[in-house]
C-alpha cells in the first residue's frame, strides 16, 4: 500500500495521552440567537452568517496550539484587530465574551455602518 495507508504504531498511545491533549472552544456562528447584539464605537451591530470567519479563527486557533513555531511567530508580531488576533484569544482565553467583541471590531471594518 501507499504511504498514507500504512499504520502508525504509536497512534493509539498518542490518543490515550490526555496530559499532552489541549482543549479549545468552538466558537458560535453569528446566526446564534443567544449572541446579542455589540456595540462598536457608536454603532450598535449584530452579525449573521459568519461561519467563514469562524472557521478560519479555529484552524488559527488550533495551529496556535498544536504548533510552538507558530505561536511564537504570532506572540512575536502585531495582530490587534485581525483575525489572528481572535484565534489567539481563543487559544489562550477560550471563547467567551471579549472573543465575541473582538470578531465584532474586526468584522466592522468591513461592513458599512452608521
Amino acid at each position: 500500500p501507499g504511504y498514507y495507508w500504512r499504520t502508525n504504531a504509536d497512534f493509539p498511545m498518542l490518543l490515550s495521552s490526555s496530559s499532552e491533549i489541549s482543549k479549545i472552544g468552538v466558537i458560535k456562528n453569528g446566526m446564534n440567537p443567544s449572541l446579542k447584539i455589540v456595540k462598536i464605537g457608536n454603532s450598535l451591530l449584530t452579525f449573521s452568517n459568519t461561519c467563514s470567519f469562524d472557521a478560519i479563527c479555529q484552524i488559527f486557533a488550533t495551529s496556535y496550539i498544536d504548533s510552538f513555531k507558530y505561536k511564537e511567530a504570532l506572540d512575536n508580531i502585531n495582530i490587534s484587530n485581525t483575525v489572528l488576533e481572535v484565534a489567539k484569544l481563543i487559544a489562550t482565553k477560550g471563547v467567551k465574551v471579549n472573543v465575541y467583541r473582538k470578531r465584532a471590531a474586526v468584522l466592522a471594518k468591513f461592513i458599512k455602518h452608521e
